[in-house]
């Protein structure tokens, strides 16, 4: 969880409204002095104070949609150093048929029957519902011993959230002076909103790496996904800490949209008193 961040971002779309409802404002009043020269027609005063919200709430509507970062790629991107040699590192880390993986949800990857490049990476059994599959299609893309790992999924149509928009996975492996340094890249089709508040509270490449890192080195796991995972009861019941994760990031989303909200209508306000 980061507030500074989400506080930050508060901050920069508020000044972001502001200066859009200026520039609407600005854009118009040359547009009635256009019109007023070459027509002789008095929009102005046709339109009230309400031409720039009315135009600022016309750019809000539309410019997200195509502009903005809906459809725009975006990388996920975690590191870390790890005191381990290479060899147990890229062990830990490459694609073959195995009852264990460093990421908190997978437990299995299973090799498809007959493919040497495309793998099953099953879930724990507690994250299965309705609407998730219980597992991850793989095909691998590219492969460097002890080196690079890429990989895409082939099921992400069928995935929640932002795993409909997964695009491509990286590994990559550099020796360093202190160890070993592994950097994770998740690289998705587009960001929507919701990933986008869900990704200031938690960068799921970092939270990877920060696990693999504890598992190789025999350090507390500090890892927020996996500590969600280990807490959830059988029946996939999750925790008092992942309900109280899920109602604050709730909260946040309505504490921004509020914030929004409330700069929109005292710049109304603002406007309408002021003219």
């Amino acid at each position: 969880m980061r507030p500074a961040k989400i506080i930050l971002f508060a901050i920069i779309a508020t000044l972001l409204l502001i200066g859009l409802y200026l520039l609407a404002n600005l854009a118009l009043s040359g547009l009635f002095i256009l019109a007023m020269s070459i027509f002789g027609v008095d929009l102005e005063t046709a339109v009230g104070g309400w031409g720039g919200t009315i135009l600022l709430l016309a750019i809000l509507y539309m410019f997200p949609k195509h502009l903005l970062v809906l459809n725009r790629e975006y990388e996920c991107h975690g590191s870390e150093v790890i005191d381990a040699p290479a060899s147990e590192v890229w062990d830990r880390v490459r694609i073959r048929e195995r009852d264990d993986y460093f990421t908190s949800a997978t437990k299995r990857i299973r090799r498809i029957p007959g493919s040497d490049d495309e793998f099953i990476m099953l879930f724990d059994d507690r994250l299965q519902d309705e609407e998730t599959p219980n597992h991850v299609h793989i095909k691998m893309i590219d492969e460097v011993p002890g080196e690079y790992i890429a990989f895409q999924t082939l099921n992400a149509d069928e995935m929640p959230s932002f795993g409909k928009d997964h695009l491509m996975t990286e590994i990559l492996l550099s020796q360093e002076p202190d160890g070993v340094k592994v950097t994770y890249i998740e690289s998705l089709s587009r960001i929507t909103l919701a990933s986008f508040l869900a990704f200031l509270f938690l960068n799921p490449a970092k939270d990877a790496m920060s696990s693999l890192k504890a598992q190789i080195e025999g350090t507390e796991n500090p890892s927020t996904l996996t500590r969600w995972v280990e807490g959830m009861g059988p029946d996939g019941e999750p925790s008092g800490e992942v309900k109280r994760a899920i109602w604050i990031g709730g909260s946040t989303a309505v504490l921004l949209t509020t914030i929004l909200a409330a700069a929109s209508i005292l710049l109304v306000v603002w406007h309408t008193t002021g003219s």
